[in-house]
Parts: C-alpha cells; sequence; structure tokens
C-alpha cells in the first residue's frame, strides 16, 4: 500500500487513474499492453520502475538489485522516457526532502547508489547487448519499422535469459503485422504467456 501511495504521488498530477494502478499493480512476468496514444502507460512504467530501483533492499525474492532495460523506438523517445524518470525522481526528492546520489549518471544510464540500474536506449539491439538484465521493456513497440522489433526482443530475451528475467511490452498496434501482433494474437502461440491489458482512448476520458 505504501509502495502504491508513493506510485500516485509520483504522476506529474498527483494521482495515477485507475488503469494505471491495475497495470502498475500487475506483477506478471510476461506483460503486454494493447493501448491508444497520450493515455500515460509509458509515464507509468518509468515511475513503478524508478520506485523498483530507489527503494531496492536484498529480500528472498530479489536478492539481487534489479537492472532494468527500456528500449524504444528513436533516441528522441528514449531520451523523453529517461525524462519522465527524472521527472520522477525530482518529485520523490521533494517529497522526502532528500537528494539521491548515483553511483553513476548517464544521460541513458542511471546506476543507483542501491546498485540497481535503468537503461534508457534507443532501437539498436547492439546497445541491448552484454546487459545481465532483471526486466526488459519495449515501449511504443508499434512504432519500431522494419524487423527492428525483433531485432530488440531478440536482444533483451538474451540479455534476461540470465536472470531469467521478466518482460514488458505496450504500444499502439499497426494491424496484423510484426511483433506486437505475433505476441498478442488471441489465436497465436504466444498470448496465454502474457498478461494481457487493453486500454481504449475513452479510459482517460
Amino acid at each position: 500500500e505504501a509502495r502504491l501511495k508513493l506510485f500516485n504521488a509520483l504522476h506529474p498530477q498527483g494521482k495515477a487513474f485507475k488503469y494505471q494502478e491495475a497495470w502498475a499493480n500487475d506483477t506478471s512476468k510476461f506483460k503486454l499492453g494493447v493501448k491508444a496514444r497520450q493515455i500515460g502507460i509509458t509515464t507509468s512504467e518509468a515511475i513503478d520502475n524508478f520506485i523498483e530501483c530507489a527503494l531496492w533492499e536484498p529480500s528472498e525474492s530479489q536478492p539481487v538489485p534489479p537492472v532494468i532495460a527500456f528500449c524504444s523506438p528513436s533516441q528522441r523517445q528514449s531520451q523523453r522516457l529517461m525524462h519522465y524518470i527524472h521527472r520522477a525522481r525530482v518529485i520523490f526528492e521533494e517529497i522526502y526532502n532528500i537528494k539521491l546520489n548515483f553511483i553513476k549518471e548517464r544521460e541513458d544510464w542511471l546506476y543507483f547508489d542501491t546498485r540497481a540500474e535503468i537503461w534508457s536506449l534507443p532501437n539498436n539491439p547492439r546497445t541491448v547487448e552484454g546487459l545481465d538484465l532483471s526486466k526488459g521493456i519495449i515501449d511504443e513497440v508499434g512504432n519500431f519499422v522494419g524487423r527492428e522489433d525483433q531485432e530488440i526482443y531478440d536482444a533483451l530475451m538474451a540479455s534476461l535469459a540470465a536472470k531469467d528475467g521478466s518482460f514488458v511490452l505496450f504500444g499502439k498496434p499497426r494491424g496484423r503485422r510484426g511483433l506486437f501482433w505475433k505476441l498478442y494474437d488471441p489465436f497465436g502461440d504466444y498470448s496465454s504467456q502474457f498478461s494481457v491489458h487493453k486500454f481504449l482512448w475513452t479510459c482517460r476520458a
């Protein structure tokens, strides 16, 4: 409950929508969101993972620090996503009247003093290779072009293997084609492996 309260507080409007709460509360290992544009799922995912890294402590269920990578369809989008994370950081520091310290801080990487890490990477699978990830997230998966989505997916899966990590993707569909449809297709081979959420444009009205 304390984490949900913080999750709400870190949203720019000071309160998450119910569908954002439902998305964050779903801790399924494989999660897929079919969404309209501009409804705040990217923001919520950034906030939720920031909280996980900022507050991480060793536990039986998670003995090692989380290493989380967001992959976006462009350099601009990956920078925008990191902006959401930094915005959550500023609100977090204001709430607790503290200054967070980082072992390393770059435009694409935050290395927390908890030893947790968040990466925000563009549409290049080589940027993912070599990371031992606990979670991989593909942001706006419908906006990747050509085979970029599949290449990022393959690179993430290889990086997640060492820690048996979790995988999240979301975005606006681009018809019945590409990686997004292959994973979401209700009659396909993969959909039963995902916890699926649908966010229509009306959910924020």
